[in-house]
């Protein structure tokens, strides 16, 4: 007998805490050496998002596990196929 698996659902959870680059303006940026970057801490952020289009980041709350961050992706993934939890073997 073959064991098969078969993806009926997907889920994602993206915290609510919005961090935006400004955030990260009074931040000190230091080279390997630890030497101070010349440049200013906007001037950094304003790069970074230029070259990595990264606008905020978004965080969990600090009581947050990533266990809890799963579980609430394993929520939505069960929801979005459809399936009733109680009958599910594996997720």
């Amino acid at each position: 007998m073959a064991i098969r698996s078969i993806i009926s659902g997907t889920g994602s959870f993206i915290p609510e805490n919005e961090v935006p680059n400004s955030r990260f303006f009074i931040n000190h940026f230091y080279t390997e050496e630890g030497e101070e970057f010349p440049i200013s801490s906007e001037e950094i952020a304003e790069k970074f998002q230029a070259i990595t289009g990264i606008e905020e980041r978004r965080y969990a709350d600090p009581h947050m596990r990533s266990s809890d961050l799963a579980t609430k992706a394993a929520l939505a993934a069960i929801e979005d196929s459809g399936c009733n939890k109680e009958e599910i073997d594996y997720i």
